[in-house]
């Protein structure tokens, strides 16, 4: 776990799956009682303004093997700015707590 917020029920949480299957993280994290911010599917109708108004899903680094040349590229990419905002929004709401 990255980050807490309990006065908001979030937490910012980083995930390594072994595929890129973005459903498999929606449905194992929601069955464990961690659903994702935004996701209209999995979400359980916990929407909140704090939402960016689509999965909190980000991947910051994606790696695979070439399938012809066989070597490893790596992509990463920063937080997209609506994730950013609204982790700052979370975090400026639990310092007023």
């Amino acid at each position: 776990m990255l980050a807490r917020f309990p006065a908001s029920e979030r937490a910012w949480i980083e995930v390594r799956p072994e595929t890129g299957r973005t459903h498999q993280i929606r449905v194992h994290l929601a069955s464990a009682g961690l659903p994702i911010a935004g996701d209209p599917v999995y979400g359980r109708g916990r929407a909140s303004p704090l939402d960016p108004g689509r999965p909190a899903l980000h991947a910051a680094v994606l790696g695979f093997d070439h399938p012809r040349r066989g070597e490893r590229l790596r992509f990463e990419a920063p937080l997209p700015a609506d994730l950013a905002g609204a982790l700052e929004e979370l975090a400026r709401r639990e310092a007023a707590r």
